[in-house]
């Protein structure tokens, strides 16, 4: 992603953390290196200046703190073939024109999927599939490539995305979040109708219901009446599906995801209040094709995000970044499969009360108050925890898609026994003395 950027602002770009890839050149092929983060890679690609490579590392982040200590096999594989998997399920028409018998017996309100289904926007979705920056996958060499051969020849695919022009927000003198850069940048292009893919700094938080761990809880104790806000009829229970889906927003490009209104979101993306709407309905739609894709595969989806830029010719939403299990909350069975489950494992530990207090003294530079101040840093995982990380995402991708992709990659169990032994781990962790 191409970026302008304000002179005191970290770069977003280059991650002063240790690497999590092996000290090599990247190949000639694959162009420059414009971005590394906690989990992946971004490059440009030397024969088509319009598109980005994504390279997922085995390493992974949970509460904004970036690389952790451990490495999961697998992960990054996984989640490049999940995310080009949809990308290609979504921008598919049929797979939309199919979706309202999928949900015929889902728990959402009959009346509400009705008006839905009868949106100009839902039409379109039929006739033409989901707008997405998705382009397949390539290899080491940046030359094209499937994933049947990719996975006969042991290459790991990399995931080849249309490129999104992104404007952070600049930090003001009292410590605030400027975005007007980006909402001038994209009232230009929208006037001028030049084409442009400009991304909306948002992430955009789609819920199904409010499970163990969800950061709604809180709100609602703060706020008893949010969930009227939210459009829900009803105060939600814990562990129980609302009526219909709601969205929230977050920041993107901020050290840390600040819960946004509405209002502030609408402002923020630079789009009309009409345009918002359509984004937003967007959002809705994609989070109610997954949790159609994860159910019937008995996968509960309660709660994901996703992000978007606006192609400002076309007037239109596109989903970008990726989706796979670092975006959302799945269960089987009642057993988290998701990133959620090594949230959950760090849980209790002082580093996680270290990095809430040290985000609430020094909101700019919380992550070395944490480790100077505090003096707390994340532990590596249990070696018996951390063996069935290794397994969950190459099982989740193999079951979920119902392909071998991971057959020749050591011993990967079926996800039912996965399941299985990581409750029988969690049961023997919790009975412990």
């Amino acid at each position: 992603m191409t970026s302008t950027r304000h002179p005191d602002q970290p770069s977003p770009f280059l991650n002063p953390s240790p690497s999590p890839f092996p000290a090599i050149r990247p190949k000639p092929s694959l162009g420059a290196l414009v971005y590394e983060g906690s989990v992946k890679r971004i490059y440009t690609l030397a024969h088509d200046p319009d598109a980005l490579v994504f390279e997922f590392s085995d390493q992974y982040s949970v509460f904004d703190w970036g690389h952790m200590p451990d490495e999961l096999a697998n992960k990054g594989h996984s989640l490049s073939i999940m995310g080009g998997l949809f990308f290609e399920q979504l921008g598919n028409a049929a797979v939309w024109r199919q979706l309202p018998d999928r949900l015929k017996n889902s728990p959402f309100d009959p009346l509400w999927l009705d008006a839905l289904w009868n949106t100009v926007l839902f039409r379109q979705l039929c006739q033409q599939g989901l707008a997405h920056h998705g382009r397949g996958w390539v290899g080491p060499d940046g030359g094209d490539l499937t994933l049947d051969v990719a996975t006969h020849a042991g290459i790991k695919p990399l995931m080849k995305v249309t490129r999104a022009e992104v404007t952070p927000p600049t930090v003001t003198a009292d410590g605030q979040y400027d975005y007007t850069g980006h909402t001038q940048r994209m009232a230009v292009a929208l006037q001028t109708q030049r084409r442009q893919l400009l991304f909306i700094p948002l992430e955009v938080v789609f819920r199904f219901g409010m499970p163990v761990g969800s950061s709604l809880a809180s709100r609602l104790i703060q706020q008893p009446d949010y969930y009227k806000t939210l459009g829900l009829s009803r105060e939600p229970m814990a562990n129980q599906w609302f009526e219909r889906p709601v969205v929230e927003y977050f920041s993107k490009l901020e050290p840390s995801d600040r819960w946004l209104s509405t209002k502030e979101a609408a402002h923020i993306s630079g789009l009309s209040l009409a345009a918002f709407g359509t984004l937003e309905r967007t959002a809705l739609l994609v989070a109610l094709f997954l949790y159609a894709s994860f159910g019937q595969r008995a996968l509960a989806l309660w709660d994901g995000k996703v992000e978007f830029a606006w192609h400002t010719e076309r007037n239109e939403p596109v989903l970008v970044d990726s989706i796979g299990p670092d975006e959302l909350r799945l269960l089987y069975n009642g057993v988290h499969m998701s990133k959620e489950i090594i949230r959950q494992y760090y849980g209790s530990s002082l580093w996680l009360a270290a990095v809430k207090e040290a985000k609430s003294a020094s909101p700019q530079q919380w992550k070395r108050y944490c480790s100077n101040t505090l003096g707390q840093a994340p532990d590596p995982m249990d070696p018996e925890f951390k063996g069935l990380m290794d397994q969950m995402y190459p099982s989740l991708v193999n079951y979920w898609a119902g392909s071998a992709f991971f057959g020749s990659i050591g011993e990967i169990p079926p996800l039912p026994q996965l399941a299985d032994e990581i409750q029988a781990y969690l049961d023997k962790q919790a009975n412990d003395p």
